[in-house]
């Protein structure tokens, strides 16, 4: 019977030496999240996120970020096969996957207090324009998009993220 108290005291001692060390890495890990606290010029903000499946459906960075961050409003506009140009592998330009129109089918549904708010947008993706005939192409849709954003969120910065990857598990590489 001593031998098996023996077991049972070594084994305690074992869970308690794992119990203290898991105790400390939490504490470090708090400690270290404090230390990077998110400045306020970034929480004060209210946001439009535009993005592919990157930001929908197989993606939720801008959910993660949102929630990191704390904006006060947070818009979410995130459809998959969206881009600048709307078109999709050899189909043809579907103007319901532009960015210009998911943002004017949100806008169009906003008050004038809500747009005017809009301290940043970001713009998040680009993968499905590789489909777009040519860059010239591209830069033509980002132009109308830009032309348009800027003249119904007036107070907004914006930011383009480019966010693509094209490959297996080995890797890959953006046309």
């Amino acid at each position: 019977i001593a031998t098996l108290q023996n077991q049972i005291d070594a084994i305690n001692q074992v869970i308690g030496d794992a119990n203290s060390g898991i105790i400390k890495d939490i504490d470090d890990l708090q400690s270290g999240l404090a230390e990077l606290s998110i400045p306020k010029s970034f929480k004060h903000k209210n946001v439009v996120w535009i993005s592919d499946s990157y930001g929908d459906e197989s993606g939720e960075h801008p959910e993660l970020i949102n929630n990191a961050i704390g904006f006060d409003h947070f818009y979410n506009l995130s459809a998959g096969s969206t881009g600048f140009t709307g078109k999709e592998g050899s189909a043809d330009v579907n103007p319901a996957l532009e960015w210009k129109t998911v943002l004017t089918n949100w806008v169009n549904n906003q008050t004038e207090e809500t747009l005017s708010s809009i301290s940043d947008v970001y713009i998040s993706g680009g993968f499905n324009d590789v489909y777009a005939t040519s860059v010239p192409v591209i830069r033509g849709y980002i132009s109308a998009f830009m032309t348009y954003a800027k003249s119904v969120l007036p107070n907004a910065k914006f930011y383009l993220i480019f966010a693509a990857w094209a490959g297996g598990t080995e890797g890959g590489s953006v046309t």
